[in-house]
């Protein structure tokens, strides 16, 4: 994988990708069915954001069926056989993500060796998204308000792996 692109990096693109189309299409996000068309969107600005009019090797790529359990609505990858070279995979809801899809999330991104992994909570009676950034072990979950256009961290979840259960972290004071 190109180092350019770490995790920091790629997650800061989401942001800033998030940001833009908050500020031209603010409306999508109060849509009850609104998955479809915020990822398709979004997609599009995560190209522009990342890659601008560079020739490069990775594609943007709409519910690409790399995993059958779990499809991504967004993913950034190569197109080539061996799927080790994905950069982002996003997967969008129109409700909260469930344990058994984050558990899916974290098996997605450690079987196929995805650089970036997030869940998104569409939720359309709400100022904000949810947003869950998958870690090796661990689900992060964020705030995206979308009056304010900041992301705020709320929790972390660790993965045990034994149980493949989801525990939250306590935090020390």
């Amino acid at each position: 994988m190109d180092t350019n692109y770490s995790e920091i990096r790629l997650f800061e693109s989401f942001v800033t990708s998030l940001k833009f189309l908050n500020e031209g299409e603010k409306e999508l996000f109060y849509l009850k069915k609104g998955r479809v068309t915020v990822s398709h969107r979004l997609a599009l600005h995560l190209q522009k954001e990342l890659f601008g009019s560079a020739k490069i090797p990775y594609f943007v790529d709409l519910a690409y069926p790399l995993d059958f359990s779990l499809i991504p609505d967004i993913l950034i990858h190569q197109r080539d056989q061996s799927n080790e070279n994905n950069l982002m995979a996003f997967v969008c809801r129109e409700t909260y993500l469930s344990e058994k899809e984050l558990l899916k999330l974290i098996d997605l991104k450690e079987r196929y060796s995805v650089v970036l992994t997030i869940g998104c909570a569409l939720l359309p009676d709400k100022d904000y998204l949810l947003l869950y950034r998958i870690g090796e072990s661990t689900v992060d979950y964020y705030h995206f308000y979308l009056d304010l256009a900041t992301v705020v961290f709320l929790k972390r979840r660790e993965v045990e792996n034994k149980t493949r259960q989801l525990r939250l972290i306590r935090r020390s004071r």
